[in-house]
């Protein structure tokens, strides 16, 4: 018996196909990557995003935040991660925040989200699914054993820079497109596409806008 050999869809088929959207498969102009993140740095942003966003968790569910945010602290130095820290999560690391300021950071999953699969710990198709908010207990299993850095640098692959940058390139085209007769959540293609602009450019992260 003979079987047809059936075709991989590429991302962008993949994409226009799932969300009946049209993309413009010869790409739009996208940042120059003149100085590619290098793979520690990437990780470290990761590491830091991720007990930051255990800090919110437990602020959120109300559990004792001088406890958590003492161990989360002796963690964030014990990796050398403070440096990497934003102007908002650091008001919440050092007590001087705002209600405000935790929800403002509960949109970071996203960005945590990218981040994960630019180092290679969630597959494209979780980074594709764009028309619900992220599977935030996929996205903590699977970093939760690695909150040593070395650790994570040593579990870590980044993608190539072929696939960051088509996905970049896709992810810019999506934030242009008319959301109103798609299910795609504007909010989860933004914060993403700010993971995937953070690797293309020197700019810190709290200054990247789409």
């Amino acid at each position: 018996m003979l079987f047809k050999k059936i075709k991989k869809l590429s991302v962008a088929e993949e994409i226009q196909n799932r969300y009946k959207i049209v993309l413009d498969n010869q790409g739009i102009a996208i940042i120059e990557p003149g100085s590619f993140r290098e793979k520690t740095e990437i990780c470290e942003r990761t590491l830091a995003c991720y007990l930051i966003l255990q800090l919110v968790f437990d602020i959120v569910s109300e559990k004792d935040y001088l406890h958590s945010r003492n161990i989360i602290l002796e963690i964030i130095r014990d990796n050398g991660l403070e440096q990497h820290l934003t102007k908002l999560e650091k008001r919440l690391l050092y007590g001087n925040y705002q209600m405000e300021d935790v929800l403002n950071i509960v949109d970071h999953i996203e960005v945590f989200y990218g981040l994960l699969w630019i180092i290679g710990l969630i597959d494209t198709d979780n980074m594709i699914t764009i028309d619900q908010p992220c599977n935030i207990k996929l996205a903590i299993n699977s970093i939760n054993d690695y909150s040593n850095i070395k650790k994570l640098v040593k579990r870590s692959k980044i993608r190539s820079k072929k696939e960051i940058i088509e996905m970049h390139d896709l992810f810019a085209q999506i934030h242009t497109i008319d959301y109103k007769d798609t299910n795609i959540i504007k909010q989860v293609v933004d914060n993403r596409l700010i993971a995937l602009k953070w690797i293309l450019t020197q700019e810190k992260l709290e200054l990247i806008s789409v």
